[in-house]
């Protein structure tokens, strides 16, 4: 079955899908908004999320929290690519809770 993680690997086409509804809500949301505050569906919300929005101030356009050392998940597959040249040493950004803030 096609729509089935077959060893969790980020080229299969419902993980795709998903990735890409994703980008296409945030593209949307930033369309009306001139901020916004984007959680994935599993995230459980346990404190105030103002800062989240205030740490938007001019130069900042996009806050999240990296991903924490040593647990990368796209780290093989980035980092190894020579298509994207992705420094090894480079830290991996945790998107189920992106802020951003349009500037154009």
């Amino acid at each position: 079955n096609r729509w089935r993680d077959r060893g969790k690997r980020s080229s299969n086409l419902a993980l795709r899908s998903l990735r890409a509804a994703k980008i296409e809500a945030i593209r949307q949301a930033l369309l009306r908004y001139e901020r916004i505050l984007f959680l994935d569906a599993d995230t459980f919300v346990c404190q105030h999320l103002d800062k989240a929005l205030c740490t938007l101030e001019p130069p900042v356009t996009v806050a999240f929290v990296p991903v924490q050392q040593g647990r990368e998940h796209g780290t093989a597959l980035l980092a190894s690519s020579k298509r994207w040249r992705v420094p090894r040493e480079a830290r991996e950004a945790n998107t189920g809770v992106l802020a951003i803030r349009n500037d154009t």
